[in-house]
Order: C-alpha cells, then structure tokens, then sequence
C-alpha cells in the first residue's frame, strides 16, 4: 500500500501536552490500524507516516478509535466515590457502544476490587497502599500501563514521578475522571459515533485548524498557556480553555512512560526516583531561574527528539531503556542530564532533548515549563567536567549548611557547566574555570565550613583545560603567565599558587591533589583592592620569602611565560584587569606539571618595552642576564610598589652597574599609577629571550667590575 507522510502542526516538541500528543497519535496508530506506522520530528512539527493518509487519520480517530482504560481508584476524585462527582464515570460503565466495551470492563473491575476491601470513601494512607497492590494483582494488562506510569509501589511506599502529579492526580484535579469527561464530550456512549464538533476539535488538534472549542475545562499541568489565571487574556484573569481531544491524547501519550516506570523506577543511594529521562530539578540553564525552585519544583524530564522516522517500538524502546549516564553513575538532576547529552551518554537516534521543568507557577500550581533545548553533539569540552565530578558530587550533599557565598559559588558553577555542554567553546570553557577559581576563593574564606563538611580544595585540573579554555586574548596569556609562575628561593619551591590558597601538594603521580593546610602561613595575601594591587603584595610577599630563604638571587619562571607585546598591554593599561584577574585565580587550580613543555610567548610584531619596566625588571629577571645572577635587592620593588619611579630607578641603576650591567640611563622620573603598574608587571616571568631584548634596550656593554661601569658605562638617555 502506499505510504503518506502527514504534517501534524498540532503536535509539537512544545508544549508538553502537545509533545504527548505526539506519543499518542503514533502509539494510538500503530496499536490499533497501522503497525507500520512511523513518526519523526521535523523541526518542531510531529510527522507521521502511515498508510492512512489525513482523512483516513480523521476517520480512525472519529470512528475507531478505542480509548484506553485509565482508572484511578486510589485517589477521592476519581469517580469511584458516592462523595464527588461520578456521571462520567457510570457514563462509560454503562456505555453500549463498541469501542468503550473494554474501558466499561475495566471500571467494574476496579469497583469490585473496592467492593472487596469495604472501601466506600477516599482511602486513608495506610489503605491506599493496600488497594494499590490489589488493584496490580487484579487490572487486566491494559489498565495497568496507567498504574505504571503514574506510580510506583516500593519497599517505602508509593513513589510518584512528576509527570503525572501525585499519582494520576495534580490536587483535586484528577486526570483519569477529566479524561473520562472530555470523552463525553466527543463521543456518543450509546452508538459509538463522533458528537457534533468533535470533527472540527479533532482538526484543530491535529493540524491547528481554527475552531473555537467553547470548552473552560482545566488541562493541568501540562498546558501552561490554556491553563487560565492572571494575565492570561486582555483583561485581569482568563478562563482555562482546553480542546477536548488535546487533553484526551494527552493523557493517552503519558501512556509510552508506563513500561520503563515498572523496568527504572527505583530509589539509588540518594533517594532519587529513576524514570525514563526524569531526574531532579536544577535551577540554571534558563532565563529566569531562582534558587527556590530547587526545593519548590517537582522535577524534570528530557524529552527526547528525533529526526530519523522510527516505529513505535522503537520509541517505546527508547522510553523503556531511557536513561542519562554521567560516566559511571546515572544522571541526577538537570546538571548531570546536560553533560550526559554533551558527551553522547543517552541512548543513539535522538537528535535533541527538550527540558521541562515542573515548577511552581503563581504559589498556586505546578506547570510543565520549556526551560531549554539541547542538541545531542559531540562536545569535548563537557569532558573536562569529568574531572571534578565526584567532588562536586561531595560538595551537592553537603550544601544545605553551606555559607550563601559557597550556595552561590556552587550555583555560579553549575550554570557554566550547563552553558558549557551546550556550547562547547574556549569562552564557555574559560567561564566555568573562572567560575572554579571563584567557588574555591568561597571555600578558602568558609574555613568553618569546609572542615566541618570535610569538603576538599576544588581538584587539579588537567592541562587539557588550558588548551580548551585558550581564546588568545591577551588577558589569558598574561593569566597563564602568572598562573604557570614559581620559583626556588634557597632550596624550597614556591608556586605562585601558594600566595592565593591556603593548599598544599599531596601525593605524586597520578594521584597527586591538594589539600587544605592546618595554617593559612605568611605566604597566602589578601585578594581585596585592584588588580594591580594584589599582584604588588604577591611581589612584595616572594621577596620576603626569597630573603627569608636565605637567597640573594631572585629565581622567577613559568611553564607558560609572557611576552613582551602583552605586558607592553598590561602596562599602557589596555588590559580588562578584572577579567586578568579572575582567570589568573582560574587557571591556579591547574596541575601545571601537566602542562606539556614550555608554552612560547606569542610572536608578533616586536615592541619597544617600556625603559622603566626594563630597567626593574632585570633586577628581577628570574634567570641569569648576560650571563651573570643579580643580586636580590628588595628596597627596588618597595619604592616602586609605592608609586617612587625615580628612586627604584636610581637603586635599579646601581644594582645594574654593581652587577657589571651598565644601564644606558642614569634616571627615570616618574611617579604615581603607571610606576604601581609597572611594579606589578615584575611579577609575571618572562622568557630568556625576553629578558635578552630588555637587555638589548636598556644595557651597554657588558664591563668586567663595578670600578669600569662608575667610569665609562653610562650614557644619558
């Protein structure tokens, strides 16, 4: 026979009752005229492709189709109650037509399992759990995929996941008695036949013909925009305002989650309910994210879509194995689902997932709110989070006692991590190292907090992060400059990283990490003030660790020095100081011994450095000029770290000529912000080659004593 592809505009990846409807039109198809039947996404529009075409489609669903046996005895407004309203119900008990013989079936069936337990009233919580056993051992297979979508039974009770509410209901609207009304309103009980309208709602449903529904019924909470309340028309409130079948296919598409609810619903070690793409709620990732929906929202669920036409079965498959994996362990909340879909750990054929979250809208209802959309796509990038996940894992359970200024570095985190996954980038990379080098500054200032947590200094971070994280902007290099800085003063190694964190190494190899130590020490500064600033007390600080070592040289180097073209940036000031800043705090939690080989300074047009920069900083080379070790001489970076050009030239010029390196100056007068500036670009370490171009700008010939230098080593300049 031949194949048609029909367009269904009705049902699309947004909103979820209409992602639902999606699920129900190909399950409905398949099940009952067409196994064949396939369907796909095309953009967000559902297509099916069937041997019915679109009036065969019509005519199925007006005519033949059987609706499926969804009964909640469990719950007080399900119809099965003298207390509530039961006309619907008797309706479809009673209903001679054909197609609603086996939902009339069902119903006595649950009456007369009520019947056994004296269950007349809304069942007390003890009784509730007890008919739900009896209504699974005595529901004919059909019926129990509704009991298998909506809940769970547990060692611990009734398990409910958000899709469907508290069990087939969201308060005191239940969607089995609301399903069973909104087929009396398309269908005769009597004959069977379509009621007037139902034609004209079935094409507005399907294909989004216009029509005006007439009906202000509620639809829950998977319909947010016919849901009524304020603003939701012209005037101060509006009415719901449902088509009837949407909410009958919507309710028949929650139907595909009932197998993976009886295969995946457990509680892990966390207490977390599995459920096929469900995890917990995550408050970042969208626009108007607010930490309270993190305790205030019910979940979330991943939705996913696909491109490639598939069968029924195979989404049914999709379902009933649907599962997001972070490495090892499955994913828990929005966070993990994210760096699962980046790094392919879902299930093949899906091309995106849509995220919804059930969140509490107005104080008064729960909604299926579209938060995000992600395409499935290789992202190395969200690999890198591998690296820090078990202690984010760590850091998660023990966030309810948090500090905010740790609640808000954790929160900070996680909303790179997701932006990350989405958009495998150096600036999404760099974001969520900056995001890691606030979070740790958090735990160094809640020390408290830390110990009594037991929470451990954010890990090492591999050197992929610095190739992934590199933009080539002139901030970042300068960063990795400083970040990549250490130096042996007498026989003890000094990281730069030891004037940020009060952290030490432990271990070697592979299982080298660090650890918080007992004492802050004299070596840690303090990070307030400007850039400029902090980078002067570090200076001032390896100084007097240089001296206190007993040392009279100054050993300065880095894995990935600067250039001289950058620093000539850092000093005219064309730098974004904050943004050097938090990537230098960033990049410290790098392992830099796993840093492959010495990264050169970036190449470029040659410039000419600064005469006061050059002059000081060859007193504070970190390596050997012309040859020959200067002499340590603290008292240079102490006038110029107060904004005295002219005096740290002078003691710079005399240091020089002692040294048997004549300057081609004799005086440099300057004074105030730029000589502080020039003070703080000392401290980033220069390469050898660098170092001899400053030589070349700044130095005459090399003199042999300190008696040559006072006499013919000078020239003004």
């Amino acid at each position: 026979m031949p194949r048609h592809e029909i367009a269904l505009p009705g049902c699309r990846v947004v909103p979820l009752a209409h992602y639902l409807k999606s699920l129900a039109v190909l399950r409905l198809v398949a099940q009952q005229v067409d196994p064949s039947a396939r369907g796909r996404f095309d953009g967000d529009t559902f297509v099916l492709t069937s041997e019915i075409g679109r009036s065969g489609l019509m005519r199925f669903f007006l005519e033949e189709y059987r609706p499926s046996a969804v009964i909640s005895p469990w719950n007080g407004g399900s119809g099965f109650y003298q207390k509530g309203n039961r006309d619907a119900l008797i309706a479809i008990r009673d209903a001679k037509g054909e197609r609603f013989r086996p939902y009339a079936q069902v119903i006595r069936t649950g009456e007369r399992v009520l019947a056994s337990r004296g269950i007349s009233r809304k069942p007390t919580k003890d009784e509730k759990e007890d008919l739900l056993t009896a209504c699974r051992a005595a529901l004919p297979p059909a019926a129990l995929e509704w009991l298998d979508a909506s809940l769970v039974l547990t060692a611990d009770g009734p398990k409910y996941p958000p899709l469907l509410g508290t069990g087939g209901n969201d308060g005191r609207l239940d969607f089995t008695y609301n399903f069973m009304q909104r087929l009396l309103d398309l269908l005769d009980t009597a004959t069977g036949a379509p009621l007037p309208g139902a034609r004209a709602t079935l094409a507005g449903a399907l294909f989004e013909e216009a029509v005006d529904t007439g009906s202000h019924k509620a639809i829950g909470q998977f319909f947010p925009g016919s849901a009524g309340g304020p603003n939701a028309t012209t005037g101060f409130e509006g009415d719901a305002a449902i088509n009837p079948w949407d909410f009958v296919l919507m309710i028949e598409g929650t139907l595909v989650f009932s197998t993976a609810a009886v295969r995946r619903m457990e509680a892990d070690r966390h207490d977390a309910l599995a459920y096929p793409f469900t995890v917990c709620a995550a408050p970042v990732g969208y626009g108007n994210a607010a930490d309270s929906e993190g305790q205030s929202s019910r979940g979330e669920i991943w939705l996913p879509v696909w491109r490639r036409a598939a069968g029924f079965p195979e989404v049914k498959a999709l379902f009933s194995e649907g599962r997001a994996r972070v490495g090892r362990r499955p994913a828990r909340d929005g966070v993990d689902f994210a760096r699962a879909v980046a790094t392919l750990g879902v299930d093949r054929g899906v091309s995106e997932f849509q995220r919804y979250g059930f969140h509490l809208r107005n104080g008064l209802a729960f909604f299926a709110t579209p938060l995000s959309r992600h395409a499935v796509q290789r992202n190395e990038g969200a690999h890198l989070v591998d690296e820090i996940d078990s202690w984010l894992q760590a850091v998660r359970r023990r966030l309810s006692s948090a500090p905010s200024s740790v609640a808000t570095a954790h929160r900070e985190t996680e909303r790179a991590i997701m932006n990350l996954c989405r958009q495998d980038t150096s600036d999404t990379v760099q974001r969520l190292l900056v995001c890691l080098g606030a979070f740790q500054a958090s735990l160094a200032a809640s020390r408290a907090f830390t110990e009594k947590a037991r929470i451990q200094p954010v890990p090492l971070l591999s050197g992929k992060w610095l190739t992934a994280a590199d933009d080539g902007a002139v901030e970042f290099r300068l960063a990795a400059a400083l970040a990549g800085g250490g130096g042996v003063f007498g026989d003890r190694f000094f990281p730069m990283r030891r004037h940020v964190d009060p952290v030490e190494p432990h271990g070697k190899g592979t299982g080298r990490r660090v650890v918080w130590r007992k004492e802050t020490g004299r070596e840690v500064v303090s990070r307030s003030g400007s850039l400029v600033t902090w980078l002067n007390r570090i200076l001032a600080r390896r100084i007097i660790l240089a001296t206190g070592e007993g040392t009279d040289s100054w050993s300065d180097s880095s894995r990935s020095p600067a250039g001289i073209r950058d620093l000539a940036s850092f000093l005219d000031a064309r730098t974004d100081d904050r943004r050097l800043g938090d990537l230098f705090q960033g990049l410290l939690l790098v392992d830099w011994y796993d840093v492959a080989g010495d990264r050169a300074p970036t190449a470029g047009k040659r410039h000419r450095p600064d005469a006061l920069f050059a002059l000081l900083k060859l007193c504070f080379a970190g390596r050997e000029v012309r040859g020959i070790r200067v002499p340590l001489h603290g008292a240079i970076q102490a006038k110029a770290g107060a904004g005295d050009g002219a005096r740290a030239a002078e003691l710079a010029v005399r240091r020089l000529r002692g040294s048997g390196l004549p300057p081609l100056v004799r005086s440099i007068a300057r004074t105030g912000e730029s000589v502080l500036r020039t003070s703080a670009a000392l401290l980033f370490p220069l390469g050898s080659y660098e170092i001899e171009s400053l030589a070349d700008r700044i130095l005459g010939p090399r003199v042999e004593s300190e008696e040559t230098a006072e006499t013919g080593g000078e020239s003004e300049s």
